[in-house]
């Protein structure tokens, strides 16, 4: 399968999308902010980025204008759900800048697994997910 590089501040965001990831056979590495995100793309060479956009140190925005600018070859799914009313702007503005999916947190892990096979395969339409649908226990969306 292909290796997938997570990148978000909250443990159990990271977390649960690890465990998806891994029992649908793909290898994941681990970022908690976009400093050390960008870090393990140098050394890790994903096939497919997914990005927090609200994160300490360097945000989500910032690490898609970075990969498309550095590395436009590797697909980068955007999520999010902390900017309150704004996050679906933000979201837009990541698909601008050339994020391949939009994924509004909570979303579905459908939609996300979703969104991961397109980017790796590189086909279908920009995957967008604007409706709450479930969230982590004890996690705030973010």
């Amino acid at each position: 399968m292909s290796k997938v590089l997570i990148i978000d501040d909250h443990n159990g965001i990271r977390d649960l999308l690890l465990t998806v990831l891994q029992a649908q056979g793909h290898e994941v590495c681990l970022a908690a902010d976009g400093v050390a995100g960008l870090q393990r793309f140098l050394t890790d060479r994903p096939d497919v980025v997914v990005a927090d956009l609200k994160m300490p140190e360097m945000d989500g925005l910032e690490v898609v204008r970075t990969l498309r600018r550095e590395h436009p070859e590797v697909p980068v799914i955007a999520m999010s759900g902390g900017f309150g009313e704004h996050t679906d702007l933000y979201l837009d503005v990541a698909v601008e800048f050339g994020a391949v999916a939009a994924l509004r947190k909570p979303f579905r892990l459908a939609t996300f697994k979703q969104a991961v096979a397109e980017a790796i395969a590189h086909t279908g339409p920009v995957t967008s997910s604007r409706e709450p649908f479930a969230s982590v226990p004890g996690q705030t969306a973010g």
